[in-house]
């Protein structure tokens, strides 16, 4: 998970992203369903990139014809309907918090979590950061630079992995 710096004194922030997707019946063609987590099972040894990929899959499945001809192969995807949310505030003058997670309708549970707090330290920028897969896996990262040299800088991270639910 890379470390991103949030912007201070700004306020509260929120966004929120509805998105729904489904394929249109068709019957003009050979019909072959598209499964994400058959895709990415060559990353299964990592969770994080094998989350990853399923949700790329997810948003990016393969082309089919715009406008089928008779007998042509339709791909059917499995119908995606999810919000995503961005939110972020500060908590003090030196201290900014942000949460996203998304929430995925058709399975009815939330995707992931991604927690970060933030402290400004004068010449120093310290972010501790907690991401959870919908897997129960989790990640956890501990970032301190200096804000004049960035390469300057202190990473910890640590994730642990789980054969799933």
């Amino acid at each position: 998970m890379p470390v991103q710096q949030i912007p201070s004194g700004q306020g509260w922030r929120a966004t929120f992203n509805f998105s729904s997707q489904r394929t249109r019946p068709d019957l003009l063609g050979t019909i072959v369903d598209y499964d994400p987590a058959t895709q990415c099972q060559a990353f299964q040894q990592d969770p994080f990139v094998y989350q990853r990929c399923v949700q790329l899959a997810q948003q990016n499945p393969p082309a089919a014809d715009a406008v089928p001809t008779q007998g042509g192969v339709i791909i059917r995807t499995p119908a995606v309907t999810n919000v995503r949310s961005a939110m972020s505030f500060d908590l003090t003058p030196r201290w900014t918090a942000s949460w996203n997670t998304s929430y995925d309708f058709e399975r009815g549970e939330f995707a992931d979590h991604q927690v970060s707090l933030q402290r400004d330290l004068h010449d120093w920028r310290a972010i501790f950061a907690f991401t959870q897969a919908p897997n129960g896996n989790f990640a956890l990262s501990f970032f301190v630079s200096l804000k004049a040299e960035p390469d300057l800088k202190f990473d910890y991270r640590r994730q642990t992995y789980r054969s799933g639910r």
